[in-house]
């Protein structure tokens, strides 16, 4: 994927940063046109800017990995794995006087995923969606600082900024889940044989509780190249009574 290495704030920052930068990256649906630095825009010819795009503030600043000044499909960097390289579970159950508790947890370690629905809303690629709260966070004159690049209409026929593979929209997806925590009281049988009852047992447990994960995904247990959006495994909350005469 692409590195993305923050954002160009000014239009000082682009100038030191990468004047003479030329973008030749292509879109996954057109060709897409190239992007040139601020030195390298003023020496085009007037015929030669329609069939190009400045690079401006508010734009990302990709890494240029092997210093030529171009970005282009040498410029991709290893990001990792969509595929956990290791599985597990772990079960213990604890009993202390009447009471017994169960944790059945799992875990896969070592994959990435990367948000595709989170780029094509905020890329505006088919402009019927509502955004969502990130785009709060996208550069504009007065918000510099922003986390994510210029909100664009068709950012696919413009800049690419959302529109390519890159680090931006992708997350380490380890995790660790909840998959089972319940808790069960058995009376004491002194207290049942007063009543006439032979045993009373109270339970509560709780299914697919939630994952430790750094993954903005809905669920990290999905993978592949396209993740767009889907359902997240229902979370359960369980009571339970046993009794017995």
């Amino acid at each position: 994927m692409f590195q993305a290495n923050g954002l160009f704030k000014t239009d000082e920052e682009l100038q030191r940063i990468a004047p003479d930068r030329v973008d030749k990256t292509i879109s996954r649906w057109n060709q897409g046109r190239p992007l040139y630095g601020p030195d390298a825009w003023a020496a085009l010819t007037e015929e030669e800017k329609k069939l190009a795009h400045p690079i401006q503030p508010g734009d990302v600043n990709w890494k240029d990995v092997n210093g030529d000044g171009i970005i282009d499909i040498y410029d991709k960097v290893y990001v990792g794995n969509r595929d956990p390289k290791w599985f597990g579970g772990l079960t213990n159950t604890i009993s202390w006087k009447g009471l017994t508790f169960l944790a059945r947890l799992d875990y896969a370690l070592g994959h990435y995923q990367t948000d595709y629905a989170a780029i094509w809303i905020m890329g505006c690629m088919q402009g019927s969606f509502n955004s969502i709260a990130q785009t709060k966070d996208s550069w504009t004159p007065d918000n510099i600082n922003a986390k994510y690049p210029k909100y664009y209409w068709a950012d696919q026929d413009g800049k690419r900024n959302y529109e390519r593979a890159s680090s931006m929209f992708t997350y380490n997806a380890s995790y660790l889940s909840f998959r089972e925590l319940s808790l069960t009281y058995d009376f004491a049988q002194k207290w049942m044989n007063t009543a006439g009852i032979s045993s009373l047992q109270l339970s509560v447990s709780g299914q697919n509780l939630g994952y430790l994960s750094k993954s903005k995904m809905y669920t990290p247990e999905v993978g592949g190249e396209q993740i767009a959006s889907g359902y997240t495994l229902p979370r359960s909350i369980i009571f339970g009574v046993s009794l017995t005469f």
